[in-house]
Formats: C-alpha cells, sequence, structure tokens
C-alpha cells in the first residue's frame, strides 16, 4: 500500500482515541463538530462558489445586469410574503416580512464546530502540559 507518510501519521494521530475520553465525548467532540464542518463547508461552497440565490430577472437584462441584480438580492435582505397577501409598498411593512440568516449560516455552523471542539482541545493540551502522559 502507498502512503503518504505525513498524512498517515496526521489522520493516525486525528482518529486516535484520547485517553480520558468515552463515547459520548467523541460523540460531542469530534463527530458532531465534524458535521456541523461539513454543513458549513456545504452551506459556503453553495454560497460564495455557487449561485446562493435565484432572483426574478426581467428577460430584458443582459447577463451582466441579472448577475448584479442576484449579487445585489444576496446581499440585501430576503422577504417573504405569502401568495395571498399583496407585496407592501411601505417601509415598515417591508422591513417585518424581513428573512436575516443567508450570509450567516455557514458563519454560525462553523462558530458551532469550533464550540463544540474547543472543550476536548482545551482539556487534551492542559493534559500534556501536567506532564502526565499516558501511553496507549
Amino acid at each position: 500500500m502507498i502512503t503518504v507518510p505525513y498524512l498517515d501519521k496526521v489522520f493516525v494521530n486525528w482518529f486516535r482515541p484520547v485517553t480520558f475520553d468515552d463515547a459520548i465525548d467523541r460523540l460531542n467532540y469530534f463527530y458532531t463538530a465534524s458535521l456541523l464542518c461539513f454543513f458549513a463547508i456545504t452551506v459556503s461552497a453553495k454560497q460564495y462558489a455557487g449561485t446562493p440565490i435565484q432572483c426574478l430577472v426581467s428577460s430584458e437584462f443582459r447577463p451582466e445586469w441579472k448577475q448584479y441584480v442576484e449579487n445585489y438580492c444576496f446581499i440585501q435582505n430576503t422577504f417573504f410574503v405569502s401568495f395571498e397577501e399583496e407585496i407592501p409598498n411601505e417601509n415598515s411593512d417591508r422591513t417585518e416580512a424581513e428573512i436575516r440568516y443567508y450570509q450567516w449560516v455557514p458563519i454560525v455552523l462553523a462558530l458551532q464546530a469550533v464550540m463544540f471542539y474547543m472543550p476536548s482541545w482545551l482539556w487534551a493540551t492542559l493534559h500534556k502540559f501536567r506532564g502526565a502522559e499516558m501511553p496507549l
């Protein structure tokens, strides 16, 4: 089997259980953090590499204008108005229908992943500095 020496050691150390954790700890700091990190990468890839939002654009627009309108729609807040209601004309009515979540979803997911992993990392770091590293 051909392996890359440095990466092989990194993966072995990454997936090696620590002496002071159990299955519930691993569920919290590894699996939950990995799942949240996966979702953060997936959502951010859709937002920053793909087309995050599709806006209703006139067919008369040139492609540059269409791209500008879609970028503007992504940066500005989104509104939700049901099909039964009319689109409000007043700014105060529009601010009540705003949805503010598009840009923050990957950042919040990544922050949650860090917060799930941080206690285990801190505990492992303090355990190493204590000088009581136990061999497996």
